[in-house]
């Protein structure tokens, strides 16, 4: 499947604050991941807070994507009606009749579904066909740890078994898990029909957990990413 793209687009994942949303704009991101039902975690946003900084992202030229790790139907569908969001990224293990309610819910939604790569295995290989008859957009390969955490682990994923996964995958892919100024092992797939893009958090912060300006733009550079729609 080809998609006539050349480059890949970048996604930076856990603004929480309108500077920061507009630090990634300016920093040459193109999509901004808003952490909304992710109990826990650092970047989780209330959905007050999600509506208004999907409101600065789009003021800003920033496409913003509602990353969750919830599987509640009903809150998805409240959370993207009132901010507005048409970019949703499950980052957990939500079922394919969830891709396919949202999908119905919210014509025109795209929908990237995360694969959890652990030791060599999918997690949810068995799954990834049902996935895709859903309505799954796009994949995001992301690394899960031995302890079972998933997101901004910061762990790279061996380019030999995402290669493995790839005749597996009908629909293109982010690659996330230790994304770098380092795209070695992965040259030959940039501009490809497959790789749709990066998503990173941890390599696109400095010592004290902060958005490194520095840091984005050498991520572009590497990964020769361009401004291209979600699909």
């Amino acid at each position: 499947m080809s998609t006539g793209r050349q480059g890949a687009l970048l996604k930076v994942c856990g603004a929480t604050s309108a500077a920061e949303v507009r630090l990634l704009a300016a920093s040459g991101a193109d999509y901004v991941g808003l952490w909304y039902g992710v109990s826990g975690g650092p970047a989780d946003l209330s959905l007050d807070r999600l509506v208004e900084l999907a409101g600065v992202a789009r003021d800003a030229g920033i496409n913003p994507v509602l990353v969750t790790f919830l599987g509640a139907v009903d809150a998805l569908h409240q959370a993207l009606t009132l901010s507005g969001i048409r970019h949703l990224q499950l980052h957990a293990y939500q079922t394919p009749g969830a891709v396919a309610a949202l999908r119905r819910a919210h014509p025109g939604l795209s929908v990237l579904k995360v694969l959890h790569l652990r030791d060599g295995q999918c997690l949810e290989d068995r799954f990834i066909g049902a996935y895709q008859r859903a309505g799954t957009s796009m994949f995001l390969l992301d690394k899960t740890t031995a302890t079972g955490r998933v997101g901004s682990t910061g762990h790279r994923l061996d380019p030999a078994e995402v290669r493995a996964l790839m005749p597996r995958l009908d629909v293109p892919f982010l690659l996330a898990g230790g994304v770098s100024a380092d795209s070695g092992g992965y040259h030959d797939l940039i501009g490809g029909p497959s790789l749709h893009g990066v998503d990173v958090d941890t390599g696109a912060r400095d010592t004290l957990g902060g958005f490194d300006p520095g840091l984005i733009g050498a991520i572009a550079r590497a990964w020769q990413t361009v401004p291209e729609p979600l699909r």
